[in-house]
C-alpha cells in the first residue's frame, strides 16, 4: 500500500469512490477491504489467499522473468510484512468478512481457480434469480400481476439463459 493510501482521509474518499463505482452493482473488485469495507452488503464475496511463501514465490518468479534483481528471502519478508501491516492497522484492516467464501489457491492451478469460481458464482446468480422467481410466483399466485404460468416461466428462462451468457463471457 503506497504511503498516501495510508492517510485515513484519503482512504475514506478512494472508499466513497470504489461505492461510487459499484452503486449499479455488476462490479467485481479486488482489494483487502472490498468485502468489508467498500462493499459490505455484496451478494458474493470472495476471500482468495495463499500462503505466504507460495504468493513470494509467485511475486519472486514475475520478477525475475521481468528482469529483477532481487532475492526471494526479500521478497518472503515484504510480503509478510505488508501481510502483517495491513491486518494490524486501525483503518480498513484485512479481515475476513463473515459472509465470505474462503479459497487457498496455494496449490491450484489457473484453471483450478477460474472453475471454482465460476460455479461458486453461478450458484448464487443463480439462486438470486430463483429468488425473484419465487418473488414473482407468489404474488401471481395472490393475483398480484403476472397473467399465467408460461409468461412467468418465460420470465425466469429469459434471465436464467441471461445469466448463463454473462458468465461465459468471462
Amino acid at each position: 500500500m503506497s504511503k498516501v493510501a495510508e492517510i485515513s482521509e484519503v482512504r475514506s474518499k478512494l472508499v466513497e469512490q470504489q461505492q461510487q463505482m459499484g452503486i449499479n452493482k455488476g462490479v467485481v473488485m479486488d482489494g483487502r477491504d472490498i468485502g468489508t469495507v467498500v462493499f459490505p452488503n455484496a451478494e458474493l464475496k470472495l476471500f482468495i489467499n495463499a500462503s505466504a511463501k507460495k504468493r513470494a514465490q509467485r511475486r519472486y518468479d514475475e520478477l525475475i522473468q521481468r528482469g529483477d534483481n532481487v532475492t526471494f528471502d526479500e521478497i518472503l519478508k515484504n510480503v509478510e510484512y505488508r501481510d502483517h501491516i495491513d491486518s494490524t492497522r486501525e483503518d480498513s484492516p484485512l479481515i475476513v468478512a463473515d459472509d465470505a467464501i474462503e479459497i487457498d489457491n496455494s496449490d491450484m492451478t489457473l484453471e483450478e481457480q477460474f472453475q471454482k469460481i465460476y460455479e461458486i458464482t453461478l450458484k448464487i446468480i443463480i439462486k438470486g434469480y430463483l429468488s425473484i422467481y419465487e418473488f414473482v410466483m407468489k404474488f401471481s399466485i395472490e393475483g398480484f400481476s403476472l397473467q399465467n404460468l408460461r409468461l412467468k416461466e418465460s420470465f425466469f428462462l429469459f434471465y436464467s439463459i441471461r445469466v448463463v451468457n454473462t458468465i461465459h463471457k468471462f
